[in-house]
């Protein structure tokens, strides 16, 4: 019973210290004072890396796709050169170690897409 009394006081103590609560005032021009501040953070308006400026983005991502164009280009024109010079590698290669046609030429398998079974 005695620690039911204790609650109950500890309680009543804290209810009584919400009855005594006054309202804070606030500093003067407090509300301005805010307001300048976020203004200004506004209106910095600073970047902080090159790609970050709105007039340079498209100008980077058309860029972009001009490099990737220009590569794949490159792909397609030197395929022919590249199946020519993969092609004397080849026959360097053979005369090399003097492989003959009775030797099993894989290097045949990978140019002319034939098989060991054929």
């Amino acid at each position: 019973m005695n620690t039911q009394k204790n609650i109950q006081a500890e309680i009543e103590k804290t209810l009584n210290s919400l009855n005594s609560y006054t309202k804070r005032k606030a500093k003067p021009f407090l509300y301005t004072r805010i307001q300048e501040k976020l203004g200004k953070e506004t209106a910095a308006n600073t970047y902080n890396w090159l790609f970050d400026t709105p007039i340079l983005k498209p100008v980077f991502a058309s860029l972009i796709i001009l490099i990737n164009v220009f590569t794949v280009w490159q792909l397609a024109v030197n395929k022919e050169n590249q199946i020519s010079e993969t092609e004397n590698y080849i026959e360097s290669f053979n005369e090399e170690y003097a492989f003959n046609e009775s030797s099993v030429n894989y290097f045949d398998i990978y140019t002319d897409n034939t098989t060991l079974d054929e």
